[in-house]
């Protein structure tokens, strides 16, 4: 396969460097992967959100730098995290994931208004 994209489902899977190292073996030489998923610093029940828009800034409690099954609620007052369960990454073990299987990173893109990397409504 020339191009695989994936979207979102990080958090979903308890081992996603296996998925990605099966990504990688289907690729075709000179393939792509791209993948889209919200950044791990900005969701879970590590961060608070709930008045950023106010403070314009994060709060973040004891244990954002562990990896595993999570079922606390989100950080932004939705409780979908308790709801559903997560399995949370760190930037760096997600990141790692896609080097570890041998794939190179050509561009990593975090969208941001006005200089926040969090829009304004």
């Amino acid at each position: 396969m020339a191009v695989a994209a994936g979207m979102f489902f990080h958090t979903d899977v308890e081992d996603f460097a296996a998925v990605v190292r099966d990504v990688a073996r289907c690729l075709r030489p000179g393939g792509r992967f791209v993948y889209l998923g919200v950044h791990p610093c900005f969701v879970g029940p590590f961060v608070n959100r709930m008045t950023e828009r106010e403070d314009l800034r994060l709060s973040f409690t004891v244990g954002y730098g562990n990896t595993g099954w999570a079922n606390r609620g989100s950080g932004d007052g939705s409780m979908i995290g308790g709801r559903v369960g997560f399995h949370h990454k760190t930037l760096a073990s997600f990141i790692d994931a896609f080097t570890s299987a041998g794939l190179s990173i050509r561009v990593v893109r975090e969208f941001s208004a006005d200089g926040h990397v969090v829009a304004d409504e």
